[in-house]
């Protein structure tokens, strides 16, 4: 039988009941987290998530965007750090980015290249609170923090719904960044994991092919034979203090976009269209 990538991917992260969390770090960065069924506070009109049926029967997800995740952070790569073309160099800054405090000492990072939406449509990217002091791997913690500024939102509103979220597997390219893993956990107060196989989907459908064409001898149950499949090759714990101190600057941070910049970004987008 046929399925999409997302439900594919989510049985290849080891999400096989309701309430686990799977981030999908590719370029436009996806947020989802398995469910019994319909979760009324989650349908709700401009909660901006899409409910989907999992590719077994009675299994359920929601699924919200992250929509500059992995684009961010390639376009800082390619042009602001002058890399374009050099993948290894994301390891690079990272490295640096990790002798970086948590809250990159103030420095934020605005991820709104795309344009903003929903109370943010207004809000274009850019980069806030910076001195002489700041080099390019505060500016690339600023980066990985403001996209994780994005996730603390949405497992907001998971948790708000009843959903616990106490595991999230990353999978895709995002997750071989072991920085950045730490981080989302410390984010999101949870223990993320990842697998061996950063590509879910793809893993998936070879054992749902094996499977359906009879040659796993032995095999009755096609989650059996993932689990087989999937081995975990990291686990990232969150620390409690540097939750609090995130859940504060992010507080603030709803405040500074939505309160204090919203004039500033409305006579930026005036400014804009100034030829």
């Amino acid at each position: 039988a046929g399925a999409g990538d997302t439900m594919q991917s989510m049985l290849g992260s080891g999400v096989f009941e309701a309430n686990q969390g799977v981030d999908v770090a590719g370029t436009c960065a996806m947020f989802c987290v398995s469910t019994s069924g319909i979760v009324p506070e989650l349908s709700k009109p401009g909660m901006g998530l899409i409910f989907n049926s999992g590719t077994l029967p009675d299994t359920y997800f929601y699924w919200g965007f992250v929509r500059t995740g992995g684009l961010s952070l390639r376009w800082f790569k390619d042009h602001v750090a002058r890399h374009e073309g050099d993948g290894s160099y994301y390891g690079t800054l990272s490295e640096g980015a990790a002798k970086v405090p948590a809250g990159a000492g103030g420095v934020q990072f605005l991820p709104y290249l795309t344009g903003g939406y929903g109370e943010e449509k207004e809000a274009s990217g850019c980069f806030l609170n910076m001195t002489m002091d700041d080099n390019q791997f505060v500016m690339w913690r600023a980066v990985l923090e403001a996209i994780g500024y994005d996730y603390m939102g949405l497992a907001d509103s998971y948790r708000a719904a009843g959903v616990p979220l106490k595991r999230i597997t990353v999978t895709e390219g995002g997750s071989r960044d072991g920085l950045w893993n730490q981080i989302k956990s410390n984010m999101l107060g949870a223990e993320v994991v990842r697998f061996e196989n950063p590509g879910g989907a793809v893993l998936t459908n070879c054992v749902f092919g094996a499977y359906a064409a009879g040659d796993l001898e032995g095999v009755d149950d096609v989650k059996a034979a993932l689990g087989s499949v999937i081995k975990r090759s990291g686990v990232y714990k969150p620390e409690a203090a540097l939750t609090r101190r995130y859940r504060e600057l992010f507080e603030n941070r709803q405040k500074l976009v939505r309160e204090d910049l919203k004039a500033a970004f409305s006579r930026l987008v005036k400014m804009r269209a100034i030829h």
